[in-house]
């Protein structure tokens, strides 16, 4: 998994996919990484300043898990997935390794309730600001890498039908 991961680190280019709300990768890309989907997502700078702006994180914080203290459980749980995206090298995960970084930043939540886990899917697909970026063939692997894009909004991707 850590050569996947160092591998990803290279900016290689990327195309949108217009009829969906899945970013996708061309085959032919070896490596990727938020970088490398210029045009289709907005610079880090805004992104940065956007987050900075929403969750309250001044200068010269870092932007990532690192800022939330240990209590109170949670913190909500759209911050918790947006601190782990945006404090990646990369600025994109898979939900596995969103879980991973929130485990290690809150061990307490490691253990058998991992009701929460529930929580952090539920919101990576009801939100707007998570987009999927798939992996091309060339990227074995499970599940989709997830992003940031505030440009789509904090909003639900599609009205709420309860």
């Amino acid at each position: 998994m850590q050569d996947i991961a160092n591998a990803l680190d290279d900016p290689h280019s990327t195309f949108p996919s217009p009829e969906s709300d899945t970013l996708s990768l061309d085959d032919n890309d070896s490596v990727f990484s938020y970088a490398s989907l210029h045009g289709s997502l907005p610079p880090h700078e805004e992104t940065e300043k956007y987050l900075r702006n929403t969750l309250g994180i001044a200068p010269p914080e870092p932007v990532n898990l690192s800022v939330l203290p240990e209590h109170p459980w949670p913190p909500g749980i759209t911050r918790l997935i947006k601190l782990a995206i945006w404090g990646s090298q990369r600025k994109m995960l898979t939900l596995s390794q969103i879980y991973d970084e929130i485990e290690t930043r809150f061990p307490a939540k490691s253990g058998k309730d991992a009701s929460w886990k529930k929580s952090i899917r539920h919101n990576l697909s009801l939100k707007s600001v998570f987009v999927k970026v798939e992996r091309p063939a060339s990227h074995p692997g499970k599940g989709y890498y997830w992003t940031l894009d505030f440009r789509r909004g904090d909003g639900d991707k599609r009205p709420r039908s309860r």
